[in-house]
């Protein structure tokens, strides 16, 4: 097989360049030094016959060729990765890997107490990082979140995406982890509302709702709710499901909620919780892993402890009703 003298080593450092912009940054992704990775992008400029990366201002921006090869380079990574790792063993009590999960608050306040409490049991040395999508990030993003979420994958930077049906990738792997649903939430001293809410007193109300991300994304339960009144009147956009507790108290305000995040925030604020007085989409969380990982040892049983942890506390719920 001919690579017209590519020495295929320096494409872990032109991932690493076409990533941070930075050769310093790029560096230390790599564990080079500065000098080493300047040589190595003297090398791959060479080679390519184009500067790749060229200062603008204060900073350095991918060439024109440079963008085109950003994905079939990261492609090309994550597939001799897989077939690299496709024999190798994965003992949890001596592993040091790092899980990265991307996940909205709701479904890491949810969920992670009980995978942390089930991870440290077994492999003390395995660490887990979670990256919300809450729309403040320092480079603010011009894709829509499904497709941010989804390059997150197909980047290798995250190895687990835990969302909505709706923000799967269509090429990856993905399967049902819990289906929850929604509730309506006002604060406990709200005089205006009882044990019972009409559809005509929940949309005489003020409400707040959560908007996701540079463009405010709007969330399913919005989606649907203007589908059964279009003139809902919206007093107060957060961009995060955990602000949404917090703002009601003192307020007459009402918001819809997860109906396990709200039993969480209910241990700890003076919210009440009520019975919405019209159906709405059920809320149906799946996890995601990139493709080339779908035999990986590893990706299998941190996913296997995801769904544990997910059946541990609606296994919970489901124990309340019954008693």
């Amino acid at each position: 097989m001919q690579f017209r003298g590519l020495d295929l080593n320096l494409l872990v450092v032109l991932d690493a360049l076409l990533t941070e912009q930075n050769t310093t940054r790029a560096g230390e992704i790599v564990f080079l030094g500065q000098s080493a990775t300047s040589a190595a992008l003297a090398r791959l400029r060479e080679f390519f016959g184009d500067p790749l990366l060229v200062r603008s201002g204060q900073k350095m921006v991918l060439t024109p060729l440079a963008q085109e090869l950003v994905e079939p380079v990261r492609h090309v990574l994550r597939e001799t990765e897989s077939i690299a790792n496709c024999n190798l063993k994965f003992d949890p009590k001596s592993s040091h890997r790092t899980f990265k999960l991307n996940m909205s608050d709701y479904v890491t306040t949810v969920i992670l107490p009980s995978l942390l409490k089930r991870v440290k049991k077994i492999a003390p040395h395995v660490r887990i990082e979670t990256r919300l999508y809450t729309g403040g990030t320092a480079q603010v993003s011009s894709l829509p979140i499904g497709d941010e979420l989804r390059s997150y994958l197909e980047q290798g930077d995250v190895d687990f995406l835990v969302v909505l049906k709706d923000f799967l990738s269509s090429v990856h792997p993905a399967e049902e982890l819990f289906n929850d649903h929604y509730v309506g939430v006002v604060w406990s001293g709200n005089r205006l509302v009882k044990r019972h809410i009409s559809p005509e007193q929940f949309f005489s109300m003020s409400h707040v709702v959560v908007r996701l991300g540079p463009h405010q994304t709007h969330t399913q339960e919005e989606i649907a709710i203007r589908q059964i009144d279009p003139e809902r009147r919206i007093e107060l956009v957060v961009s995060s499901f955990g602000l949404v507790p917090s703002v009601l108290i003192g307020t007459d305000f009402i918001a819809v909620m997860h109906a396990q995040h709200a039993k969480f925030y209910q241990k700890f604020m003076p919210i009440k919780i009520l019975q919405l007085p019209f159906p709405l989409p059920p809320v149906n969380m799946n996890i995601q892993w990139h493709r080339y990982h779908d035999h990986d040892p590893g990706t299998l049983w941190f996913r296997d402890l995801v769904k544990q942890a997910a059946k541990d506390v609606f296994r919970s719920e489901t124990a309340l009703k019954t008693a």
